[in-house]
């Protein structure tokens, strides 16, 4: 985490070293650390560690959303790991024939 910022109406921002950021509301009541845990598991939250987007395969072996997909990359071995499927699409094509593609978010 790089930057935090609090406004008068706890408003909080978060920008990480990629340039994307984030505002979080938070309860006003709250103390000014209990909004800062809230701001750190919110950032955990979102933080992708390792892939996401979507692969496309053929249609065997069938994938559901909520299983787990397990990739290896010999060129990043730290993104080395099992993967959360959100979302299968499926799709036949005569030119083509059967294929999924997988949206996968985040390591479990």
């Amino acid at each position: 985490m790089k930057d935090i910022l609090l406004d008068a109406n706890f408003d909080l921002s978060i920008k990480d070293g990629d340039g994307e950021s984030r505002t979080i509301h938070c309860n006003s009541n709250l103390s000014e650390t209990q909004i800062l845990e809230q701001l750190k598991q919110e950032y955990e939250r979102v933080q992708v560690d390792g892939y996401s987007g979507t692969i496309t395969h053929f249609g065997i072996p069938t994938l559901q959303p909520g299983n787990g997909v397990t990739l290896r990359d010999s060129d990043f071995i730290d993104r080395k790991g099992t993967y959360l499927i959100s979302d299968v699409d499926i799709e036949f094509s005569t030119s083509s024939g059967y294929s999924r593609t997988v949206s996968i978010t985040k390591r479990i």
